[in-house]
């Protein structure tokens, strides 16, 4: 296991987050997730007055505090009388926590229900359940923060499929972010909805050897969308690979 450090960051305005904790084993992902929801849901199921004061644990959360030994400042503010957006993707708090593979992810966004924190409790929840931990986090009035991204190393079946994965993403990656709903984004079929700007990486580096492409910081405003669309996308042209999490400094 690796050692994840976290800083708390606040904001004076509203935005979202996406914490991601990267597990060893599928098995120890699908657990951590088991965990997170079950935990999200008691906390939901205590923490019902909107206006409470987030630096007042409930009992439920003491409990959970001291059960995973996890060092909160203040409880989850987008869990304080959880209201389900018309729109949103998610059907109740708990549906917030994803897994796919070995990854875990929380992710805070909705269209409804905002966020003036920065993820600092899951990350420490997903590090105390073993994983290696990144977030990153954006205000509605500019600002934002990157800590994580990933590098995939893919291995094409044959030339043909390498250049076309080379041309597709870069083509995706050179566009700038004034036209990024226009961006050529052929994984987007492999996304819960048709909104390619949800499945869009927002920067990284692309690079090939014969059949090899490797792809290096991939950053996206949605990670957890755009890297298991890109990831499904990559295996439908017949190719294997292989993607890990990587800390970034801000």
């Amino acid at each position: 296991m690796k050692l994840s450090i976290w800083q708390q960051f606040s904001s004076n305005h509203s935005g979202t987050y996406v914490v991601v904790g990267e597990f060893e084993t599928i098995e120890a992902a699908q657990h951590a997730t088991s965990i997170l929801k079950q935990s999200v849901k008691a906390i939901k199921g205590a923490n019902s007055e909107a206006n409470r004061d987030l630096k007042q644990f409930t009992d439920v959360e003491n409990n959970i505090i001291q059960t995973f030994q996890l060092n909160w400042s203040e409880s989850i503010d987008w869990l304080r009388g959880y209201l389900r957006a018309p729109n949103s993707p998610y059907d109740a708090p708990e549906d917030h926590i994803q897994v796919f593979e070995n990854l875990v992810f929380v992710d805070a966004n909705d269209y409804f229900q905002r966020t003036w924190q920065a993820g600092h409790q899951f990350e420490s929840f997903l590090h105390q359940l073993g994983g290696t931990t990144g977030v990153n986090a954006r205000w509605s009035m500019g600002g934002q923060i990157d800590k994580l991204a990933f590098n995939i190393k893919c291995l094409a079946p044959d030339n043909n499929v390498t250049i076309t994965i080379r041309a597709q993403t870069k083509d995706h990656l050179k566009q700038d972010g004034v036209h990024s709903k226009r961006r050529l984004t052929p994984w987007v079929e492999f996304h819960t909805t048709d909104n390619a700007n949800e499945v869009r990486f927002t920067s990284g580096l692309v690079k090939v050897d014969d059949s090899w492409v490797y792809l290096e910081n991939l950053k996206s405003d949605y990670m957890h969308f755009a890297l298991i669309a890109y990831v499904h996308w990559l295996r439908s042209l017949g190719c294997v690979c292989e993607y890990q999490l990587t800390k970034l400094s801000i």
